[in-house]
């Protein structure tokens, strides 16, 4: 399923490595017959299955498959019918974020239940949307839902067992959340009530499956947490329910990208492993795999001592499911990619992963086709002995071409292709080799541009055995493989040869977080003395609760993630229990100079759009826009750098004539390398948008709604574009359409509550002025909520109490306006009129006497402040006031007729 996707408030084009890091050899399986199940996806439906699971739910000897269908906002059971095929019908409807289903007895009556964890929505959000179902079956596969929990951070897994030997099944719960999340097990009290207990409270879990892991006879739990902590843990059953929690791994490397475990005994034996895919995405202006992304296990040596094992590289990897596929008698494993170069026809979207002697796995391509996977299961679905496979579609980015719902690969026999034993470099990278001076330099050249450079920093480790940099270049690689105990060594002989280099001590300090060695890594955070070592001090501080401490040693740091622990310090040290530590992630970089000098070396356009989107999640903007226009300088038909540098000159804080211009140039020479790629096309129409060109602006967004009819954003702004023409019913229709566009569509809205705040506030406006407004007051309400630090939103909502004569309602978000942002005459007017209404009319003058101050020839506030004045007792003052309201606009009939009265 869908498990991490991080949507950042900025707009970047990410890219990630290029053909050239893919595997070069292996065997291309074909399985001989594939077909879509269930129900079928209508021409134009963007399937959003988020997880499928392979079992026998009515018992009657035929393999069914429990399917979850975010969009379609259920949970399906697609059933074999006697003659082979499937039908399916939905067992639970109207379900917001459906993202996982287990059948499974959990009442004792011989018959499946199904336990299911809903999200409520699959993008980012700390909104306790999550909940948790049991659909009791009947014994004739009809069923009473049981909602377990809701009102809970979002729910990404269920699993049911005795955890605490009473006889009964409990859950063990996965609440990813977002900033705020945690792994639960829920106590069986009988009748359906369900207890929860906490394990741990962290964002980002994604799995808790449940599983004797320490061999001792009764269940423990597993959790995979993703996002900044990439951990596995376990929890260890202690009996009557008390467990003890266990790092088995953790990768220092908040960029790794977990997607999935299985636990399964996969070397036979005896004791469970962990089987651990990473290919999820970072998303900003459009989805790509990191070079990274792969398959690994975790060998369990017993004493819950477990040995990582990178398997191999697979862009967007998702998964995994450990089978016999072959029937030779040792497990394989199967794994699907969602975040993938789809644009390529080459690109893997089914591996199996073929066991061979040694626990050594070769990589099968079973399927090119359908794309975007992000779920499988395997089984016999035909009764005919072998492992066939069950896939699921999540298509959030386009090409569209091949996409499916759910889809069946049977197993009828396997056939090997040729080995391809390509190998060779790009020219550009073969001319900077043959000018390098040593080994090491070679080492940086191909880590650089994404080859193995294992080899020739082996043989600069010989040459040059006093040189740091070497080890500490291996060790790096170890890392973003997921590799921490062969980083560890690396850094430590790095160690050796130079204690003095910052960097190095503060990594070495997060690999021993990671193995739960605090004290050390609190030593080497002090070694280092940065304030990126500062920060991860701090927060070893803050998970023991010492928030004094967080605050003296952060003092003097200045860098985001160290003003989010302070102020998480402060609130809780004013008494807000509430308050959660904040995620540490991508957004917090290690300033690295050893590793800048490796990407010097880079002469790969993608890759240096790789680093420049490190630099900019980093903050250093100039430093991406210099390697973005190194990337153009050297591919000027790569669309992602353009698109890239056109992101970044068209934000606000970088917008002038000249950047727009430049902007324009770089979209419109993007969009000749691919005319039809929406992402460009989407921010071709805003840079046009920002030049005043609306017809050429409306042209372009109006070809991307007719290819994409649920492009919510470029509907919001064709909303936006006739706002600003004063074209109100055209606005109202765009926004009321981009507004209903689903939240987990490809491309629905952003998941930032303040841009979901702003486009509701402009839909306001213009349903306030087709007269509508009782649905511009709902809309405001609910954008005040999403964004309660924006001005106008606020005022814009006391302005509209203001005209339904609803005083008492006004005052409160005028008065909010008028604190965040201060001094402005409109805003000190309503005030004034507000008070005025409410018969305060002390204050209403006081406020409409400030507003005229900073602003003599606003009429309307000289108009007010008379009626004020007027009803203070003040004539000859109101007098004045209504006389400056008619010169300053003479046919300002109130006024007159004011001024009338009086004279």
């Amino acid at each position: 399923m869908l498990q991490k996707i991080i949507f950042l408030s900025f707009i970047f084009a990410l890219v990630s490595c290029s053909e050239a890091n893919r595997p070069t050899s292996e065997q291309e399986i074909k399985v001989s017959t594939s077909r879509p199940i269930g129900n079928q996806q209508n021409e134009g439906d963007r399937s959003t299955i988020a997880h499928v699971r392979i079992v026998d739910l009515d018992q009657d000897g035929l393999q069914d498959v429990l399917v979850c269908d975010v969009l379609g906002q259920s949970v399906g059971w697609i059933r074999q019918q006697l003659d082979g095929s499937y039908e399916e019908r939905p067992i639970l409807e109207n379900i917001n974020g459906a993202v996982h289903a287990e059948a499974i007895d959990i009442d004792g009556d011989t018959d499946l239940d199904v336990v299911i964890a809903a999200m409520g929505v699959i993008l980012p959000s700390d909104a306790k949307l999550g909940k948790i179902f049991i659909l009791e079956n009947d014994g004739n596969e009809k069923f009473n839902r049981r909602i377990i929990a809701e009102n809970i951070e979002r729910v990404t897994d269920v699993q049911a067992g005795d955890l605490d030997g009473d006889g009964d099944m409990d859950l063990s719960v996965a609440q990813f959340g977002y900033t705020k999340g945690r792994v639960q097990w829920f106590r069986n009290d009988g009748d359906w009530v369900f207890t929860p207990q906490l394990l741990i409270n962290r964002s980002g879990a994604i799995h808790a499956p449940i599983v004797d892991i320490d061999n001792d006879g009764d269940l423990d739990i597993l959790a995979l947490l993703s996002q900044e902590w990439e951990t596995v843990y376990a929890f260890i059953n202690e009996g009557e329910g008390v467990f003890v929690t266990k790092i088995l791994h953790d990768v220092a490397d908040a960029d790794f990208s977990s997607s999935g475990i299985e636990v399964v005994d996969l070397d036979q034996d005896g004791d469970s492993d962990v089987v651990w895919t990473n290919g999820d995405a970072v998303v900003t202006t459009d989805y790509r795999p990191l070079p990274t992304h792969g398959l690994q296990w975790l060998e369990n040596h017993g004493d819950l001592e477990f040995e990582f094992h990178r398997i191999g590289q697979m862009d967007g990897a998702y998964g995994p499911c450990a089978i016999d596929m072959d029937g030779d008698g040792d497990f394989d494993i199967v794994t699907v990619a969602e975040f993938a170069y789809w644009d390529n026809p080459e690109t893997r979207s089914i591996v199996w992963w073929e066991q061979i002697e040694d626990m050594q796995f070769v990589p099968h391509t079973i399927a090119k086709r359908p794309t975007h996977l992000v779920t499988c299961d395997a089984g016999d679905m035909d009764s005919n002995g072998s492992a066939d496979i069950v896939v699921g579609g999540m298509a959030l980015y386009p090409p569209f071409e091949h996409i499916t719902r759910v889809s069946l690969f049977n197993n009828d026999g396997l056939v090997e292709e040729v080995w391809n034993e390509s190998k060779s470099y790009p020219v550009s990278v073969q001319e900077r080799l043959a000018v390098a001076k040593n080994a090491g330099e070679k080492g940086m050249i191909l880590q650089a541009n994404g080859f193995d450079s294992r080899g020739a920093y082996r043989a600069a480790m010989e040459e040059d055995p006093k040189n740091a940099k070497w080890p500490f270049y291996l060790g790096i690689l170890d890392l973003r493989l997921g590799d921490s105990t062969s980083a560890l060594a690396m850094f430590e002989i790095a160690e050796k040869l130079d204690s003095s280099y910052a960097p190095l001590q503060a990594r070495i300090g997060e690999l021993y977080v990671g193995m739960d060695k605090r004290e050390k890594a609190k030593v080497k955070f002090l070694e280092a003395s940065t304030d990126y070592a500062k920060v991860m001090l701090a927060r070893l501080e803050a998970e023991n609760g010492n928030w004094p401490e967080v605050i003296r040693i952060l003092d003097g740091v200045d860098i985001q993630a160290g003003s989010a622990l302070v102020l998480t310090a402060n609130a809780i040290l004013n008494g807000d229990k509430e308050r959660k530590i904040p995620a540490i992630d991508m957004g917090f970089q290690m300033k690295d100079p050893w590793l800048d000098e490796v990407e010097e070396e880079c002469v790969l356009a993608s890759h240096l759009v790789t680093q420049a989107q490190n630099d900019y999640i980093a903050g250093d903007i100039d430093s991406a826009m210099r390697l973005l226009r190194r990337a153009i300088e050297l591919d000027t038909s790569d669309k992602d750098a353009r698109l890239a540098l056109s992101n970044i000159l068209l934000r606000s804080d970088q917008l002038t004539p000249v950047t727009l211009r430049e902007a324009i140039t770089h979209l419109e020479a993007g969009l000749i390398a691919d005319p039809a790629y929406v992402m460009t096309r989407t921010k071709y129409g805003w840079a046009l948008y920002l030049a005043q060109r609306f017809a050429e602006a409306e042209e372009v967004w109006t070809s991307v709604i007719i290819d994409e009819p649920l492009h919510a954003v470029v509907l919001s702004n064709l909303g936006q574009l006739k706002l600003v023409q004063k074209n109100y019913s055209a606005s109202y229709e765009y926004y009321k359409k981009a507004l209903s566009v689903p939240e987990d569509s490809p491309f629905a809205l952003s998941g930032s509550l303040p841009l979901r705040g702003a486009t509701l506030y402009r839909f306001a406006l213009a349903a306030k002025n087709l007269g509508k407004k009782d649905e511009a007051l709902n809309a405001l309400i609910i954008a005040a909520d999403y964004s309660p630090s924006d001005a106008d939103i606020q005022f814009e909502l006391g302005n509209i109490y203001i005209g339904m004569q609803k005083f008492n309602d006004a005052l409160a978000p005028i008065e909010l306006a008028n604190a965040i942002t201060p001094n402005k005459p409109r805003i000190l007017a309503a005030l004034g009129y507000t008070w005025f209404n409410l018969k305060n009319t002390a204050r209403a003058i006081d406020f409409l006497e400030r507003s005229i101050h900073l602003a003599p020839t606003f009429a309307l506030a000289w108009y007010h402040l008379g009626n004020a004045q007027l009803a203070h007792g003040d004539s000859s003052a109101a007098r004045e006031s209504f006389t400056m309201a008619v010169q300053l606009q003479p046919k300002f009939v109130p006024a007159r007729e004011a001024l009338s009265k009086l004279n």
